[in-house]
């Protein structure tokens, strides 16, 4: 049966040290890896909930961070592991 595995990111050093944990330690298993990066406008998660309303700048600001973020992590494990 193969392996669905979840690698939550915030793409900072430690989840990138948890992700390549999790790749090295499930390599000889057959797996389905997620990269999981979910965003937000602050550091307050109250202000992020009441004030980001999509196509709004705040929003399309933070957006666009997680998808350059996600790319380059996908890039990097490309590079790593391919």
């Amino acid at each position: 049966m193969k392996r669905k595995i979840l690698l939550p990111t915030d793409f900072s050093k430690n989840a990138w040290h948890a992700i390549t944990f999790a790749l090295e330690l499930f390599k000889k298993d057959h797996c389905d890896f997620y990269i999981l990066n979910v965003f937000s406008a602050t550091r307050n998660i109250m202000d992020s909930l009441i004030n980001m309303e999509p196509r709004s700048e705040m929003y399309e600001t933070a957006k666009l961070d997680s998808e350059n973020g996600l790319a380059k992590a996908i890039k990097h494990l490309y590079t790593i592991y391919d």
